[in-house]
């Protein structure tokens, strides 16, 4: 194949000892999360075992001339810390959501408790590549003790839907609605 080099420029490993979280079961790129003019990748490792069994982690690795660096900068675990939660599955790189020049990340927990109700995160760039944690947390709408919408199943960017000059993105459930 012309153009493609027979060996890869980079190969990720698992940053964890544990074996079955299923690292790199999501990729993204995620366009530029610090603002310097490369585009940064996102694994997540869904059945990462941290404090809670199978809550789901997020490795962070920054872009640069010579591709992906071969070490996370930031690992974020499930900030709710649920058991069975999947955090990282899905991942979404919607743009710049808030006007700050930086690029954000979405991603869900589309089984965090027993019920199936799921939620999203908004983890918010910066120049400090996301290390002071910021973000903001996205409940399933519909959330009912006898709910199993499923919700944070997928995510999608949407650019700027509603021409407000923020970018936009959409959080849907696997048995209920879509949440723009």
């Amino acid at each position: 194949m012309d153009g493609c080099p027979e060996t890869p420029s980079t190969v990720l490993e698992n940053p964890s000892a544990a074996e079955n979280d299923y690292f790199g079961h999501g990729l993204e790129v995620a366009r530029d999360l610090d603002a310097d003019g490369f585009a940064d990748l996102v694994v997540s490792s869904n059945s990462h075992a941290g404090t809670v069994a199978d809550e789901g982690a997020a490795y962070f690795y920054r872009g640069g001339t010579g591709g992906v660096e071969g070490e996370p900068f930031l690992t974020i675990e499930n900030p709710d810390g649920e058991v069975g939660a999947r955090f990282g599955d899905p991942i979404g790189s919607p743009g710049d959501l808030n006007g700050d020049g930086f690029d954000d990340v979405v991603m869900g927990t589309h089984i965090a408790d027993a019920a199936g109700t799921g939620k999203a995160y908004v983890f918010f760039g910066d120049a400090d590549d996301l290390v002071d944690g910021s973000f903001t947390r996205i409940a399933d709408p519909e959330d009912d003790d006898a709910s199993d919408h499923v919700f944070g199943f997928s995510l999608a960017g949407l650019s700027d839907v509603d021409l407000d000059g923020f970018d936009d993105f959409a959080v849907a459930g696997k048995n209920g609605g879509v949440e723009a």
